[in-house]
């Protein structure tokens, strides 16, 4: 085995070195073994070198985007991401123990960190300066906490090497039970906590680790654990460091992104085979028409659900990251909803014009501010319940998904064309109701008036309206309106002579509203709602009572909606009144964050966080979804290999 570390030390820095961005220089060594290496900075800077390339390995690494990557462990059955290939399995939560999807990032990330131990007892043994071996301990030490912090996410814990003479002198009689959750937990928090206070706050090559980048994981790390109080102070750190948001979301993630002033971490790519991101070839479809001109190898799997783009609130500039319809080398435009598509193409990465065909030039984020300001949202409501900072924070990200100082949507609440029939007393949100029995006769139904409209309407036949104006009432009950926003009501009526009604409000709306038509005359009614003294739920209806006997009354049309309002309090941005409890907050966090985040591979540790990933599992594929699905399975070769290693409950 020591031969065998040896030879990799040398294949893989002979090769990584050769292939990398400006941020690590090229040097090409004949010969590598301990005992000519190590000697200078350039070699400790090339063995710490080959640990990042850990993360990609020939573009199909644990870190990249190919099947047993972190990314799709971290996305698949959580409602932002799905395949069209024949991932049936793992799609479904029927995870199979030697299938690639599960194990992969196991075989490849164990051994890592047995690297990683190495060439820091290595790096700790030469005679370079201390500061210089402290500088790459770190980058070192980043990197095997992040390792381990994966593996314990993924699998729990898990024996990995991380003593001197293990690594130095691997025996196949070492044959270790798992540790604790005490010991895992610990080795990660403490191998975090050394490499943030060791890094600096920038490194002058672009892509290594970083202080942010320690403390990024680390605040992760706490919040999974629930040690809120710790994670906030880690986010304090975080943002001592002079992160800042992207004034465009698009460039966040564009080929020429580096060193942008949100990223935190990247894998780095570039625009040649083995050292790109492979995202666009694993989801366009074969007619696909490049913008840029790129020739694509295009695989067709990978889709954004319908069900997670209709969930994107009207005018967030996010949701225009997903293609629903793209331009076809045949011309024209291919319409993917229409076309029975399961969804649309995720753009969030824009196209490398400098792309092959395969390898996109665009570092794949691991880390950026705008998760900093949404999770220190998510821990200061965890410590507190709702207030006003995590709202501030939540906004800082609304407002440039909307357009900061821009207007916020408008917002449909209530849409009623009364296309359908009744069915007893209700069509759609609608229902007629005769509360004066013994004085009160009407009938209704729905069908077509040509003075009104050519679709359907509903129709009243009023013989007797009763004594008191709530006796009949056409209503739309429990519609949720949020304290201090506009409210505004339009519909379409028609009777066949003068009557006089009102519109009312009751609830969190207090309203009353006056209405005449005039006989045989079309009117089109729009008034403005008062404003709620409340968040919750209100009730809207048309008091027909007491009004005139022996009519027709046709209503067509009828909208309520939310208004667009202008930023700064109003419209897209949250409000603290809005949020009676930490619960209803903690729910809308989660929203955000899969607006901000989605494809970037944090969605199954945030749904796992909020207890919420088994069943949004179910709601997206995973029908086999049980509490075994907590954790992925051990691959049968490492409990082999192995035996005192117990698999993870279920999958014996």
């Amino acid at each position: 085995m020591k031969t065998f570390l040896n030879y990799t030390l040398m294949l893989v820095l002979g090769f990584v070195l050769s292939s990398c961005e400006k941020d690590l220089n090229p040097i090409i060594y004949d010969r590598i073994a301990p005992n000519n290496f190590f000697q200078n900075e350039n070699d400790l800077r090339a063995a710490t070198t080959s640990i990042y390339w850990e993360l990609k390995t020939n573009g199909w690494g644990p870190y990249r985007v190919s099947d047993g990557s972190a990314f799709i462990m971290n996305e698949g059955a959580t409602g932002e991401w799905m395949t069209k290939w024949s991932w049936d399995a793992f799609q479904s939560l029927n995870w199979i123990i030697g299938e690639k999807m599960v194990y992969g990032f196991y075989e490849s990330i164990v051994p890592a960190v047995t690297r990683a131990t190495y060439m820091i007892e290595r790096i700790k043994e030469s005679p370079v300066d201390d500061a210089v071996k402290n500088k790459y301990i770190a980058e070192l030490k980043c990197l095997r906490g992040f390792f381990a912090a994966d593996l314990y996410h993924f699998y729990g814990p898990l024996p990995i090497i991380v003593d001197r003479e293990l690594a130095y002198n691997p025996s196949p009689d070492y044959r270790p039970e798992r540790p604790s959750k005490e010991w895992m937990t610990g080795f990660i928090e403490q191998e975090l906590r050394e490499a943030a206070d060791m890094l600096p706050v920038t490194q002058q090559d672009y892509g290594r680790c970083t202080k942010g980048a320690a403390l990024m994981k680390l605040m992760k790390f706490y919040m999974n654990e629930k040690e809120w109080q710790k994670a906030r102070d880690v986010s304090s750190e975080l943002m001592g460091l002079g992160y800042a948001l992207q004034e465009d979301y698009q460039q966040i993630f564009s080929a020429a992104n580096e060193g942008n002033s949100e990223l935190i971490f990247v894998v780095t790519s570039e625009p040649r085979e083995g050292f790109g991101l492979l995202l666009f070839s694993n989801m366009l479809p074969p007619d696909y028409r490049s913008s840029v001109g790129v020739d694509y190898a295009a695989w067709n799997g990978w889709r954004v659900p319908w069900s997670f783009y209709d969930s994107f609130e009207p005018g967030d500039k996010r949701r225009d990251r997903i293609l629903t319809k793209y331009p076809s080398k045949a011309g024209g435009e291919v319409d993917m909803r229409a076309a029975g598509e399961p969804g649309g193409l995720s753009f969030k990465y824009p196209e490398d014009p400098n792309n092959p065909g395969q390898w996109a030039g665009n570092d794949q984020v691991i880390f950026r501010y705008a998760d900093v300001l949404l999770a220190r949202a998510e821990i200061l409501n965890e410590l507190n319940g709702p207030n006003q900072e995590s709202i501030d924070l939540i906004n800082q990200v609304r407002d440039r998904a909307f357009g900061a100082g821009g207007q916020s949507p408008e917002v449909i609440v209530v849409d009623e064309q009364f296309e359908g029939n009744f069915t007893d007393n209700a069509v759609g949100a609608i229902t007629v109701n005769n509360f004066q029995e013994d004085q009160a006769s009407l009938s209704y139904r729905t069908a077509t008036n040509d003075a009104l409209s050519a679709s359907k309407a509903v129709n009243l036949s009023i013989a007797n309206p009763g004594t008191e104006w709530w006796a009949i009432q056409v209503r739309a009950d429990n519609i949720e309106v949020e304290e201090g926003k506009s409210y505004s009501v339009s519909f379409k009526a028609l009777a066949d002579k003068d009557v006089s009604f009102s519109f009312r409000a009751e609830g969190s709306i207090a309203h009353t509203q006056n209405i005449t038509l005039k006989a045989n005359e079309v009117t089109e009614v729009s008034f403005e709602l008062s404003t709620p003294h409340a968040t919750g739920g209100s009730v809207l209806f048309l008091a027909l009572g007491n009004s005139a006997a022996d009519y027709d009354l046709w209503i067509d049309d009828l909208v309520v909606k939310k208004n667009a309002a202008t930023g700064g309090g109003g419209g897209y941005r949250l409000e603290l009144a809005d949020y009676a409890g930490k619960e209803a907050l903690r729910d809308r966090i989660l929203l955000e964050r899969g607006w901000e985040l989605w494809w970037e591979g944090v969605r199954r540790e945030d749904l796992l966080r909020h207890g919420s990933y088994l069943d949004v599992a179910k709601q997206h594929g995973g029908s086999n979804a049980s509490s075994k699905n907590l954790l992925f399975p051990i691959p049968n070769w490492a409990l082999i290999e192995n035996p005192n290693i117990i698999q993870n409950d279920g999958y014996n």
